[in-house]
């Protein structure tokens, strides 16, 4: 299956608490100063601790740039869901890898103006996962990657985008 995610069973999803995430993800905007927007999630253990990790694509104008909307991972504790890594630039399908570096899971995220299919690998490193999916080298397109599609792609109207490079980025 050259260029495309290797569908597996979602072995890693894990259920979530959608009234907590909803006040964190809240928080979250509130702290960024951004707008109310769209967004989808999906819990996932991305360290192998048996807890969800929470992954959250931001897909309103405030967190989307022509190159990619703003991908958020929490982390659950004792007070409630937060975020422990922001990266910007990223258009779905957002895939979780089978592959592994420092115990967290890669993930495979398109980037990028016109077509949306730079593919690129997010490996979790000493500062955590790379803040920025279009900085990173791409993937070549024959690759098959081995994981589980966990967002899917979904085409944003074009005025849901924005077009101003000066906006507020998360």
């Amino acid at each position: 299956m050259s260029g495309q995610a290797v569908m597996q069973p979602g072995a890693g999803r894990l259920e979530i608490n959608d009234k907590e995430l909803a006040k964190a993800v809240e928080r979250y905007r509130l702290n960024k100063k951004q707008k109310k927007s769209p967004y989808r999630s999906v819990g996932y253990d991305l360290d192998g601790d048996g807890q969800a990790e929470v992954l959250i694509l931001l897909e309103g104008e405030d967190w989307c740039a022509k190159t990619g909307c703003t991908l958020a991972i929490f982390t659950s504790g004792t007070t409630g869901y937060r975020p422990m890594a922001t990266i910007r630039r990223v258009w779905g399908p957002v895939v979780i890898t089978n592959e592994r570096r420092n115990g967290w899971s890669d993930l495979v995220v398109n980037t990028g103006l016109a077509s949306r299919n730079q593919r690129v690998r997010l490996r979790f490193g000493a500062n955590g996962y790379p803040g920025n999916a279009v900085t990173l080298t791409p993937m070549p397109a024959d690759i098959e990657i081995n994981g589980e599609v966990v967002i899917e792609r979904v085409e944003m109207m074009p005025q849901q985008i924005v077009s101003n490079s000066q906006a507020p980025r998360p």
